[in-house]
């Protein structure tokens, strides 16, 4: 047999694992943290799922014996974070509680009256894309008057389609 023993070093895998466990949920003040921390262990990258990736290492009858190991731990760190879970949840549920009562004698908070139609927000955004591009936004009128359609393009005042109108007898 070799010096070099997977079986020895995995099981002193399984029990680092246990004791770094141990100090990141004591270090876990709310959810997200501990939740972060379980992810560590317990994700698809999690030490522990690595560590277990590793058992076609073993033997075969080493593998039974790592396995179930792998599984206590994985179990006990699962029953650990949900009681702590629950910790949390009761600890925020009492805060709660306990904390200032509401004032019901204060004004309520302001609500904001109406809102853009829905053709003016796609408008207002259509704006800022376009003029996010380099364009320029330009207002005129809605309705093209005569005046507006030849004399607003600096047209001259004798073009074909207003001095060649004729009358049909």
């Amino acid at each position: 047999m070799s010096d070099h023993d997977p079986m020895v070093e995995l099981a002193a895998g399984l029990t680092a694992i246990a004791a770094e466990y141990e100090a990141a949920l004591e270090g876990a003040v709310d959810e997200h943290a501990l939740r972060t921390a379980n992810g560590r262990f317990l994700g698809p990258q999690g030490s522990l799922t690595l560590l277990m990736k590793r058992m076609p290492e073993l033997p075969g009858d080493r593998r039974k014996e790592f396995g179930q190991q792998g599984n206590a731990l994985k179990q006990a760190i699962t029953t650990a974070f949900d009681g702590h879970l629950l910790r949390i949840a009761r600890a925020l549920r009492e805060a709660e509680l306990t904390g200032p009562a509401l004032d019901v004698s204060l004004p309520a908070r302001p609500r904001p009256v109406g809102r853009l139609h829905p053709i003016t927000r796609i408008q207002d955004e259509l704006l800022d894309i376009f003029a996010s591009l380099g364009f320029e936004v330009a207002d005129g009128p809605d309705i093209d008057f005569t005046r507006t359609a030849s004399t607003s393009w600096a047209s001259r005042r004798t073009t074909p389609p207003r001095t060649c109108r004729t009358r049909s007898s």
